[in-house]
């Protein structure tokens, strides 16, 4: 009679558990999501008061809100209310600006951070004008908002295709607007004011692909404050590398241990 051999499969489940070492402190500090205002199951790049910058990226701190389902986020010094957030696919947020009154006048767009969307466009204010004006004939004052800049109090008008810089008007600004909010000023229907607190909808920027290969090999995204040229860096549960888990990992994959044994 021939030998013959029969298997016995057992499952060894290797986890972080049976190894002697902790996981490290910043992935175990920024692989859960968090919660801000309204918006649950939020993750890099934004991070905020509860949540180290280093699990995050610098220019997304996000000010959360109890009493206020949206939070809000500063961008060249002027501050936005984020009313949606997409993390899928397409990084994008609608936000739209807090106070264009006689708060902080506008600024123009950082576009290293947030790249507006196609329905948004570009318009120009011209603002610190040692005299006001007169634009676009009778229709002045729905054209113009007064503002704080430097800690005084000035107005910013806006300056049409056809119309040229006033040479007494100190600052020039573009800020982004939507398509149809902007279509709608052009034809009288809203102001200058209420075009500014409309909201529009940007894209941000925020090393997706870097992410999406940490994210994959088993690690948490975040940011290296300490260093200029590599400000990226996966954090994993062994220590943290610069794009993704050295160990793929492989940490939390079930391995299976074929043991044959002779039988008669």
């Amino acid at each position: 009679m021939g030998v013959r051999f029969f298997s016995i499969f057992i499952l060894l489940a290797i986890t972080p558990s049976l190894y002697a070492q902790e996981d490290d402190a910043q992935f175990t500090e920024c692989t859960p999501p968090f919660t801000c205002g309204g918006f649950d199951n939020l993750s890099y790049p934004f991070w905020s008061d509860d949540r180290p910058q280093y699990c995050g990226e610098e220019g997304f701190k996000l000010r959360c809100n109890e009493t206020d389902r949206h939070p809000v986020i500063e961008v060249n010094g002027e501050e936005f209310q984020v009313l949606r957030i997409s993390q899928s696919a397409q990084l994008q947020m609608t936000i739209s600006r807090i106070d264009s009154g006689n708060g902080s006048c506008p600024t123009s767009w950082d576009y290293s951070l947030f790249h507006p969307a196609e329905t948004v466009v570009n318009m120009t204010l011209v603002g610190s004008c040692s005299k006001l004006p007169r634009l676009r004939g009778s229709n002045n004052a729905s054209q113009r908002i007064q503002c704080t800049s430097g800690g005084k109090p000035t107005f910013y008008l806006f300056l049409g295709e056809n119309e040229t810089n006033p040479t007494d008007c100190g600052n020039i600004v573009e800020v982004p607007v939507q398509k149809k909010g902007l279509d709608e000023f052009n034809s009288g229907t809203v102001g200058l004011s209420e075009l500014l607190r409309t909201e529009f909808d940007v894209e941000y920027l925020a090393n997706g692909d870097y992410c999406s290969k940490c994210f994959m090999s088993g690690g948490s995204c975040g940011s290296n404050s300490t260093s200029s040229s590599q400000r990226f860096v996966c954090f994993c549960p062994d220590e943290p590398y610069d794009f993704k888990c050295g160990n793929s990992g492989m940490d939390h994959i079930h391995h299976y241990l074929y043991i044959y044994w002779p039988s008669n």
